[in-house]
């Protein structure tokens, strides 16, 4: 049951089934505001009173540019940053240490070393936590995961989460595998499609539902916001919330080439100018595998890029209709090509090849069976189907834009 009150300030309460509510505020305003604007707008009383935890990044700042530790009247006692840290300075899989807020000089815990779920330690002098981190809406990319373990601990520990959500890349699409049992691990940690199409407030609300948690959460919403793909064309000024996602352009394809991390042969210029638009490599022939290719939603030119003091060839991947664009079909397709080019050996026999880690990146083994199987992609997406339908029925309840 939702009830909304018509004046100037929205507040929605949902019954969760289980007597229990879940809270949705959203600030009337005439443009878009990420939901930390709106706590910044109609900041409650009630949190003055409350000891603050904030898991943030470099990302999590509004559109006026303010970061989220910049609240006013807010008693922050701890803070917590993810993977790539509170700084944002780590690379990928890089373990980060506590540290201390230089300015603020409140220490800052680290949720991507020797901790991944909060301990009681930790959480031992907040009431409340704001979760306020860019995602992409994709499960490797482990803020989801993150966003799981932290519900889970409050659920233990008595302690409220408060979401201030944001826009995703690709809020529409969801393409992928559901983890299959057996696979779970921090790159595949909730059971979801690998590019799931919800924001950080909704994936909430799925996750507290999907894992039937007992948890006081509150979602402050997004204003003005429309489920589009070309959310960067509004909203906060971007600022990259890990050093290989610089561009909304960016985040579109890294479900795409993010694979490369399994398969050491191929490379997707994660340190480069164009970080996971690109696929190259020594045995890699981009014109040939540029017309090849028929990716729906984008095309691919042929490239170079270099590459251990190397020059190889490649293919840039231009997404052009993003409301057809599907990144993880594109994945197996590009796969399964170069396998019709170089024999499957050559893409999955060379040196430093990490089946396993592929196999978590994509939440199942089935996959990659089917690929080395010369499997078409049309049978290998088929089969991923039934899950996803599932999927998309506990999708739905979640959902608020």
């Amino acid at each position: 049951m939702r009830i909304f009150d018509p004046l100037s300030l929205l507040v929605g309460f949902e019954l969760d089934g289980k007597g229990g509510i879940c809270l949705i505020r959203v600030v009337k305003a005439t443009s878009f505001m990420t939901g930390l604007d709106q706590l910044f707008a109609d900041f409650p009383a009630a949190l003055r009173d409350q000891r603050v935890g904030l898991l943030a990044h470099p990302a999590s700042i509004g559109c006026d540019g303010r970061h989220a530790d910049r609240l006013n009247d807010l008693e922050l006692t701890a803070l917590f940053g993810p993977e790539h840290g509170y700084f944002g300075f780590a690379g990928a899989g890089e373990k980060v240490f506590d540290d201390q807020h230089p300015l603020l000089k409140r220490p800052v815990r680290s949720l991507y070393g020797e901790h991944r779920k909060p301990s009681h330690e930790m959480f031992k002098d907040i009431d409340v936590l704001l979760f306020d981190l860019q995602d992409l809406g994709v499960r490797c990319y482990t803020f989801c995961t993150t966003l799981r373990y932290v519900m889970e601990a409050a659920a233990a520990f008595g302690k409220k989460v408060m979401v201030l959500d944001r826009g995703i890349p690709l809020p529409g699409t969801v393409d992928g595998p559901v983890v299959k049992s057996g696979f779970e691990s921090f790159v595949s940690g909730i059971d979801a499609p690998l590019v799931y199409g919800m924001t950080p407030g909704e994936t909430a609300r799925w996750i507290r539902a999907t894992y039937d948690l007992d948890l006081e959460l509150e979602v402050v919403a997004m204003k003005g916001y429309r489920r589009h793909p070309a959310h960067e064309q509004i909203g906060a000024p971007w600022v990259p919330p890990s050093p290989g996602i610089r561009s909304w352009h960016t985040a579109y394809v890294y479900p795409t080439t993010v694979f490369t991390e399994a398969l050491p042969d191929l490379y997707c210029d994660r340190s480069g100018t164009l970080p996971f638009q690109l696929l190259y490599g020594p045995w890699v022939k981009g014109r040939e595998l540029a017309e090849a290719l028929a990716l729906p939603g984008a095309r691919c030119e042929v490239d170079w890029r270099k590459e251990n003091d190397m020059v190889y060839e490649g293919i840039r991947i231009i997404p052009t209709d993003l409301n057809t664009w599907q990144p993880v079909v594109a994945a197996v397709t590009i796969l399964y090509t170069l396998q019709q080019l170089v024999g499957v050996d050559r893409v999955w026999r060379h040196d430093g090849v990490r089946e396993d880690f592929f196999d978590l990146l994509m939440g199942t083994n089935d996959v990659r069976l089917q690929l080395q199987d010369n499997e078409s992609p049309e049978k290998i997406v088929n089969d991923w189907k039934a899950a996803i339908s599932i999927f998309l029925a506990a999708r739905q309840q979640a959902l608020l834009y």
